[in-house]
């Protein structure tokens, strides 16, 4: 099972023990996480306007929690950080419910995560969410605005996970796989199951999935070479 850091890992480590392209047969893409902007209750950010104001106001200065690089809430806010032409300083944590604790305490300003961790704290009043990453509202948070509404296009991301097998895996195999996955996405308790952890089925043919791949991977590369240029990411072995 194969997850959104995947294809972006290639482009913030020198070396790793596989051929992010090639070492792999996409089977199926299983389902996506949409990821929401999340802001402490008593912030004064208030929107997307007001945080894009706070950057453009301190650059530099505001941190938004991740669950660390390469991971698709670290995705996301090099997309924000594009699409907006702000500078925020990403504050990388293990894991989201760390990150949403400090987040509640105010050590960091803002944070991008999946709803499933954060929901408790936004229906009790600790949390808000103030934008839902795309260009369509999360049915999982209908109320909560998508990023597009404020005219920021091309905010397509979100966490995903996916089948792969290995590479050269016969066809007939790649077909009976997708097929069993894709009958399974449709049952009706799987997609409530799916739902109540915050995901949504996704499905389709293996070379939809194949062809993501390939377009998530290049995306990634021409974010990740200019968060590189300016020191931001920096390359691990």
């Amino acid at each position: 099972m194969l997850a959104s850091p995947h294809t972006a890992n290639h482009h913030f480590y020198e070396k790793l023990p596989y051929e992010t392209l090639t070492g792999f047969t996409p089977i199926v893409q299983v389902v996506k996480v949409p990821l929401f902007l999340l802001v402490p209750a008593n912030s004064p950010i208030k929107s997307v306007s007001d945080l894009v104001a706070a950057a453009a106001k301190q650059p530099s200065s505001l941190k938004i929690s991740t669950t660390g690089t390469g991971g698709g809430p670290h995705l996301a806010l090099m997309v924000f950080k594009s699409v907006t032409k702000t500078e925020i300083n990403q504050a990388p944590y293990l894991g989201d419910v760390p990150a949403l604790n400090d987040m509640k305490a105010g050590d960091v300003d803002a944070g991008i995560h999946p709803i499933i961790s954060a929901l408790p704290d936004i229906k009790s009043g600790k949390l808000r969410a103030i934008a839902a990453f795309g260009s369509s509202r999360s049915a999982l948070l209908p109320d909560v605005p998508c990023l597009g509404e404020f005219g920021y296009l091309n905010t397509e991301v979100y966490a995903w996970f996916g089948l792969a097998g290995p590479a050269h895996l016969p066809k007939e195999i790649v077909s009976r796989l997708n097929k069993d996955v894709n009958d399974i996405l449709e049952q009706a308790d799987v997609k409530q199951k799916l739902a109540d952890m915050g995901m949504v089925p996704l499905g389709g043919t293996a070379e939809q999935y194949r062809k993501f791949i390939y377009e998530d991977f290049n995306k990634w590369k021409t974010l990740s070479a200019k968060e590189k240029a300016q020191g931001i990411v920096k390359q691990k072995n």
